[in-house]
């Protein structure tokens, strides 16, 4: 009995041991078991044992590194959509730069014109220089974007000036709603640009109707600020309604759009704490209704502006 116990017992209880230690161990540590005395069988399976650790550590290994690769990845693909949004981002200001110029140069006294539409020109480069400030930064580390308080008429009124001389020569009817008082806590230059993709898909999508016409509201209450983006346009078919928001997804014909300005514009609401949705249905002008929800700010200026919230989008 003695030598049962000695040469299989002992050692037995030396693996028990050591299979009970095993999870708590870092992957380094040594945890093979070293049988002298035992019968063939048990230093065989002490062997076993010992080769069973080695390939869980290697195992361990492996996914570790499969890890550090995914991240890698997913951090490289964040890259890549950033550049693809880039490209979508700089495009807009560049374009409604342009705009501006040749609206200038077909004014034949440009004096009062080019005091209005200057400061837009620099204002649309200086938007270019941060976007590529916030890329190369989300680059280095992964910071997030600067929120501040911004007036909600005066964001709105940006927007207006940048995108009218787009529209001027258009069919497209523009109405913007912006009465009473309210800010919102955002990131300016990402909000101005968000909306602007919105309006601009909105001025697209109407020019299908007879009198085509886009709406853009603002509403607050005593926690969040409202915009409402509205067309006339036909509205998003049903089928494509889970998949507006996706990235590259567009239902224009080739080379009209990159399907980024709606992904694009998600990300930048989501970046300051916000949301934006397509509503259900049609919306008050019959087309599309696109709903973006921001933080309310609790310090106002004196010319910020909402109006009430719509209840028919």
């Amino acid at each position: 009995v003695r030598l049962i116990a000695a040469r299989v017992g002992r050692p037995l209880r030396q693996l028990e041991r050591a299979i009970a230690q095993l999870p708590a161990l870092p992957l380094d540590a040594d945890v093979s078991v070293a049988v002298v005395g035992g019968t063939r069988e048990v230093e065989a399976l002490s062997r076993g044992f010992d080769a069973m650790v080695e390939r869980l550590r290697k195992l361990a290994r492996e996914q570790s590194a499969t890890q550090d690769r995914m991240v890698h990845a997913e951090r490289l693909a964040a890259l890549g959509e950033l550049a693809a949004g880039l490209a979508h981002e700089i495009h807009n200001p560049l374009d409604g730069m342009l705009e501006c110029l040749r609206y200038l140069n077909a004014d034949a006294d440009k004096s009062a014109r080019a005091a209005k539409y200057y400061p837009l020109l620099q204002d649309g480069l200086e938007r270019i220089a941060r976007t590529m400030r916030q890329m190369l930064g989300f680059a280095r580390s992964g910071q997030q974007v600067s929120s501040e308080v911004c007036s909600v008429r005066g964001l709105l009124a940006e927007m207006e000036l940048m995108i009218r001389p787009r529209l001027e020569g258009g069919r497209v009817h523009l109405n913007m709603h912006t009465d009473g008082s309210c800010s919102c806590l955002c990131n300016r230059d990402g909000l101005v640009q968000a909306v602007l993709n919105l309006v601009l898909n909105a001025a697209e999508s109407a020019e299908a109707s007879d009198q085509p016409e886009v709406r853009v509201e603002a509403a607050c209450d005593e926690q969040w600020v409202y915009l409402s983006v509205n067309d006339n346009g036909p509205g998003v078919p049903s089928k494509f309604r889970s998949r507006v928001f996706d990235a590259f997804f567009t239902t224009k014909p080739s080379g009209k759009g990159t399907g980024l300005g709606l992904s694009v514009s998600r990300q930048i609401i989501r970046a300051i704490g916000g949301d934006i949705e397509l509503a259900n249905g049609p919306g008050p002008l019959g087309g599309a209704c696109f709903l973006i929800r921001l933080p309310k700010a609790t310090a106002r200026g004196p010319d910020d502006g909402c109006v009430c919230k719509n209840p028919d989008c």
